[in-house]
């Protein structure tokens, strides 16, 4: 058998830096992961406190685990695994959000 690697993970070269400014210029309401690899590239990549106040949306159990293994929280994982999937997580934490008249 022959490996053929089709893609490699890596660190985007500036994540930090945009990281930072992006939670510098606005409020971040949620942040996403659809995959662990994802999810450590961003935790390697930020200090403490660029989530506070941010939700956690996880793409599915293994993404969360990793989440959870960098020392972060997932405040909702996708039912299923697709970015729709996602979508459908942050409109289902958005109504348990909203105040009930």
């Amino acid at each position: 058998m022959t490996e053929i690697p089709v893609y490699r993970t890596c660190r985007p070269p500036h994540l930090r830096e945009q990281i930072k400014a992006l939670v510098k210029n606005q409020p971040i309401d949620y942040v996403t992961f659809t995959s662990a690899s994802t999810a450590e590239n961003f935790y390697q990549s930020m200090t403490n406190g660029h989530l506070l106040n941010t939700k956690v949306i996880s793409i599915g159990p293994t993404t969360s685990e990793a989440i959870k293994a960098l020392g972060g929280s997932v405040d909702r994982e996708a039912r299923r695994a697709t970015i729709c999937g996602l979508v459908e997580a942050i409109e289902k934490e958005e109504r348990c959000a909203l105040p009930s008249n």
